[in-house]
């Protein structure tokens, strides 16, 4: 599998929100990142996450979202949805080494109807990264013509802050996979 050095995820949103002054600062970021890695000549993707699993109301309009990222030159090579990583669920509990972290996602899932947020995160730090597969492609280009990887060696994940503790759930989880140390490398900024 081809990879770029670095897979950055910058500018998260929901469906239910609109572009932001938290937006414009992931992206802000994101530029700081890649011009620091074309400096040191690597590799990357920009792709950003799109979540349509929690919120019920969509109001996102992506064209106009992918417009302002442009207008403030950090246009993504990549979108992806977080509804379509569900599929992955059973591929990724399957390598959980701890019955006990497994049976809590389960219980979860069985009292809630729906995964939870922190192991959404896990299955996608696992796509990005390419240790999960199974044939499907969980994102899209945004230009056919740029044939860049999608997955990368590391990850570079810039979020807001109020994303933090979520994040560190999802940590805690792939330290108890088979894929324990897979984010050892990776650099997470929250602002």
């Amino acid at each position: 599998m081809e990879k770029v050095d670095y897979n950055i995820e910058f500018a998260h949103v929901y469906i239910n929100e609109e572009f932001s002054r938290e937006h414009r600062e992931a992206a802000w970021l994101a530029n700081r990142v890649v011009q620091g890695l074309e400096k040191q000549g690597k590799t990357y993707s920009k792709v950003i996450l799109i979540d349509d699993y929690n919120p019920s109301e969509n109001m996102l309009n992506e064209q106009d979202f992918i417009a302002q990222l442009a207008r403030n030159q950090a246009e993504p090579e990549f979108i992806a949805y977080e509804a379509s990583l569900i599929s992955l669920k059973e591929k990724v509990l399957e390598q959980l080494n701890m019955k006990r972290r497994k049976k809590s996602i389960r219980k979860y899932i069985e009292q809630h109807s729906r995964l939870p947020c922190s192991f959404l995160i896990v299955i996608w730090h696992l796509l990005r990264l390419g240790l999960i597969t199974n044939g499907v492609e969980y994102y899209r280009s945004l230009n056919e013509e740029i044939k860049k990887p999608f997955v990368g060696k590391k990850l570079v994940t810039i979020l807001p802050e109020r994303l933090k503790s979520v994040e560190e759930k999802a940590w805690e989880v792939i330290d108890s996979s088979l894929f324990a140390g897979a984010l050892d490398n990776s650099e997470f900024i929250f602002f």
